[in-house]
């Protein structure tokens, strides 16, 4: 990662002496990183399918994935290779490394602000809306793959400050909440540093390359990151509002509006161009919906854990009265999706006329 001032060096290092921390990654988890980065057209899929068949939980995954109705398979499939030939090399990767890094996190809290469910969700939507990014006639040098990652990974000091700091993060979320102020804004009076620069100092240790570490630590502010790694940066950004105004989910619903990010503002960019624009982020909206249940297929519902959780009855009872009472149901939250999709469109339009 870029070299950033003594001071918020030392912040970050306050937090660290505190316990902030991330999991190491498995061997498995460091081979599948390094995948994802190559040109699609360089990976061997038979590599993939035995590294794949190594661990039994991202084959149980990545069936559950292929057999959805998204897929819309008339006969189960029971092979790793199928699965793969039938979902794609490139989505395979995406939802193994969401799984992977998903699984060696710990346990977030549910806190008034900030849902766990939510933001999984957004991780991989941002994920999957950053890969969309990745193409050439856009006039980008940023590898989809290596954008994918950073997009999954672009708050993951979110859940780094919610699990080890989780009262000061509380006070930050409900800033954020009361003074309508983005919630980095509210870390950095909290903490001195905000949740994008944390991840990235501590994903350091994962072997990941300094544009993604940059495009994570700056994704907020791409102004900031240094000029060779600011490109990946702005996209970042860009996927992130999009998502967020899209979804509207994780705690951080007062992000840069989308016409206003770094890469649009940028005139020589394609992002420029309203056209464009509009049709990147419909394609984005229209992606991120017909893949709305991809992730949580209904099977896993049968999953040991789940089995284990049915098997303490009062505490489920209790939170699913609580999630019936505040949860709005994923209907309702897919029409909300849309109906601010289709916000941002219409403002797009607008710019037509």
């Amino acid at each position: 990662m870029s070299t950033i001032s003594q001071d918020m060096t030392d912040r970050v290092h306050a937090l660290v002496d505190r316990g902030a921390s991330l999991p190491s990654i498995p061997a498995l988890g460091l081979e599948l990183l390094s995948i994802i980065r190559k040109p699609i057209e360089s990976i061997d899929m038979r590599e993939l399918v035995s590294l794949v068949e190594r661990d039994p939980t991202l084959v149980a995954r990545i069936l559950r994935v292929s057999n959805s109705v998204y897929y819309g398979v008339r006969r189960e499939v029971t092979s790793v290779s199928h699965a793969i030939s039938l979902v794609g090399l490139d989505e395979t990767l995406n939802y193994l490394n969401f799984y992977l890094i998903k699984a060696i996190m710990p346990e977030c809290p549910t806190l008034k602000h900030f849902s766990a469910d939510d933001f999984w969700s957004h991780s991989w939507s941002t994920a999957v809306a950053a890969r969309m990014l990745g193409r050439p006639q856009l006039l980008v040098t940023a590898m989809p793959g290596e954008l994918y990652l950073a997009g999954l990974l672009h708050d993951i000091g979110k859940v780094v400050l919610a699990v080890h700091m989780t009262d000061d993060f509380e006070k930050a979320l409900e800033m954020a909440h009361v003074t309508q102020i983005p919630l980095h804004e509210a870390e950095m009076h909290i903490f001195g540093v905000d949740h994008a620069l944390l991840g990235a100092h501590l994903l350091d240790n994962w072997n990941l390359p300094g544009w993604i570490l940059d495009a994570v630590a700056f994704h907020h502010d791409p102004g900031e990151a240094p000029e060779e790694h600011r490109e990946m940066a702005m996209l970042i950004q860009f996927a992130n509002s999009v998502t967020n105004h899209f979804e509207r989910t994780a705690g951080d619903a007062h992000t840069v509006p989308v016409l206003e990010t770094a890469i649009v503002a940028r005139e020589e960019s394609a992002f420029s161009s309203p056209i464009t624009l509009n049709g990147i982020i419909e394609e984005i909206g229209e992606t991120l919906d017909a893949r709305d249940d991809v992730l949580n297929p209904p099977e896993e519902t049968a999953e040991p854990e789940a089995a284990s959780e049915a098997s303490q009855p009062e505490p489920k009872a209790e939170t699913q009265s609580e999630a019936t009472e505040v949860a709005p149901s994923p209907s309702t939250k897919r029409a909300a999706k849309k109906s601010v999709f289709r916000g941002i469109l219409d403002s797009l339009r607008s710019l037509l006329d």
